[in-house]
């Protein structure tokens, strides 16, 4: 997901129907990808677990369509309210989302006593902090600000989820794992200073 940034910057540079991209922002996007498959690949390692095509293929798509949607909602006309824009948004979004889960069979699946309090808790803080606050401010930055510069938060979480993993859970930090988030940083700060 922290390729949402990259995408953004290159539909932004297609849809400003520019003659060719800058030299900088094509070299900056292949070592940005290059850097996310480094930090990736060392978090499968960590897990001791393999993510299969499929799923890589599907998070690349939703990554490029959140990057295309950051890019087109400067176009849309959408309610002057930020709170009633993210909360339409999100709400849609939700029944859409449970109409899947009941269509594909996941509501016999789920089991409230199997439910664990910090499971609760992790939801709880992704609901309101992540959603209501995070997406709130987010639908309000692409009032005031470019998608490109936006959506730079995408490059931010999977750095924040190393420090705070190693931070609260003990989980190890590598010279791999800085490596990668230098990189990944440094690509985006380069492309985002570059574009605009």
């Amino acid at each position: 997901m922290a390729s949402i940034s990259m995408w953004t910057a290159l539909i932004e540079w297609v849809r400003r129907s520019e003659s060719r991209a800058r030299r900088l922002v094509i070299i900056s996007l292949m070592t940005g990808f290059a850097g996310m498959t480094l930090l990736v690949a060392k978090t499968q390692v960590l897990a001791g677990s393999h993510v299969g095509s499929i799923g890589a293929i599907v998070v690349l798509i939703g990554a490029f369509s959140w990057g295309l949607g950051t890019v087109l909602t400067r176009k849309m006309d959408l309610p002057q309210s930020t709170i009633l824009s993210a909360a339409m948004q999100m709400l849609c979004g939700g029944a859409l989302l449970l109409l899947l889960g009941a269509a594909t069979g996941q509501a016999a699946d789920l089991h409230v006593s199997d439910i664990t309090r910090q499971a609760l808790i992790g939801m709880l803080f992704l609901t309101f902090i992540g959603s209501l606050a995070g997406f709130t401010c987010y639908i309000w930055l692409l009032s005031v600000c470019s998608p490109t510069r936006v959506a730079t938060y995408a490059y931010v979480n999977p750095i924040v989820a190393l420090f705070l993993g190693w931070a609260i859970a003990g989980e190890q930090l590598t010279e791999r794992s800085l490596l990668a988030s230098v990189i990944v940083v440094g690509s985006v700060a380069v492309i985002i200073s570059t574009r605009e």
